[in-house]
């Protein structure tokens, strides 16, 4: 991880101190985001055959920001971004001991993301494709279990659980279309790093983040 924040470092510097083209934007988009499997096995624990039956569904999230990108020629350049990003999952259970039916948790959690994307665009186009590192600053989350028994229904829900590590760092890749009226349109796929950690949470211990983004932007300059 230290490796992958010093990247990260070391390409925003070279963008604020690089004799190249600079461009600032704004930019909103959705996040469909989940987890990968459960391995408990992962952090010591018990292994359990019924977290097989754990299955992880996609759920709607947001992220809104700003980013700089440095134009080293025409068709390359490297962009840092600095997000405000919603992200979160939902666990679903047929059945928990044959006591609860339809069981499911779902979980949103709030993160600072500072992505530093190389960025290739394709001559004479608007086509460009962007592949690079993210680091993620959790904040806060918020999760919710219900399910239903012979009695009825059943649920609760829990504010700052703390279920992820303070920083993680995920890979981003995607691409888009570039307009020469400045508005911009992209789609990202991100996958989250199980990282080495002397505190395991559940988030990326156990599991890891997946995410689609589809993003709108207008570029000022």
């Amino acid at each position: 991880m230290k490796r992958m924040i010093l990247l990260c470092v070391c390409a925003i510097i070279g963008l604020t101190q690089a004799q190249a083209q600079l461009s600032f934007g704004v930019k909103a988009g959705a996040n469909f985001s989940t987890i990968s499997k459960i391995n408990y096995s992962a952090g010591g624990g018990s292994d359990d055959s019924s977290i097989d039956l754990l299955k992880p569904k996609y759920v709607p999230g947001f992220h809104i920001g700003s980013y700089l990108r440095s134009n080293f020629t025409p068709s390359i350049g490297v962009q840092a971004e600095l997000l405000y990003s919603m992200m979160g999952y939902k666990l679903s259970m047929p059945m928990v001991e044959a006591l609860v039916k339809d069981a499911s948790i779902k979980s949103t959690m709030h993160y600072v993301d500072v992505p530093v994307l190389f960025n290739f665009t394709v001559p004479n186009t608007g086509l460009f494709f962007e592949l690079g590192p993210q680091l993620g600053l959790f904040l806060t989350d918020k999760g919710s279990v219900s399910g239903k028994t012979d009695e009825g229904s059943l649920g609760f829900t829990a504010k700052k659980l703390g279920q992820a590590a303070k920083l993680d760092v995920s890979a981003a890749a995607g691409l888009g279309y570039r307009l020469s009226s400045g508005i911009v349109f992209s789609a990202r796929y991100l996958y989250e790093f199980k990282t080495s950690s002397s505190d395991e949470y559940f988030i990326p211990t156990y599991a890891q983040k997946r995410c689609f983004q589809v993003s709108l932007a207008y570029e000022l300059f």
